[in-house]
């Protein structure tokens, strides 16, 4: 299992970050994010903002477990599955079916929904 500072490194760069915009999405110094991909631990609070930003539980942050799932939150669709059901689903708007490309718009929108969620989370 991966340490702290290999899981951390690993979803900043999953996320597109650079150090410096992950420390200023959590109000750290870009200083203090190096500092945590090198070794050192963050407070409680800092790995709390970092679990919320990343969607992801404080333990698999922390390296005690491999599973990125935030208990309670199993039964949730992903983004992906969500996608799938727009895809396939028989969907109409005033009694007519909507395209394929309809359907795309729909899953454009709701991406953008969920990235300004993820992102108001922090």
């Amino acid at each position: 299992m991966a340490n702290f500072a290999t899981r951390l490194k690993e979803l900043r760069e999953e996320h597109g970050l650079l150090q410096k915009e992950l420390a200023e999405k959590i109000g750290a110094k870009r200083g203090t994010v190096a500092a945590w991909e090198t070794g050192r631990m963050p407070e409680r609070m800092a790995l709390e903002k970092l679990a919320r930003l990343f969607d992801t539980s404080m333990d698999y942050l922390m390296g005690n477990t491999d599973t990125r799932d935030i208990p309670g939150n199993a039964n949730e669709p992903t983004p992906a599955e969500i996608e799938d059901v727009i895809r396939k689903a028989d969907l109409q708007f005033d009694g007519a079916p909507l395209s394929a490309e309809d359907k795309e718009d729909i899953i454009g929108f709701v991406r953008l929904a969920l990235k300004n969620i993820k992102r108001n989370k922090t």
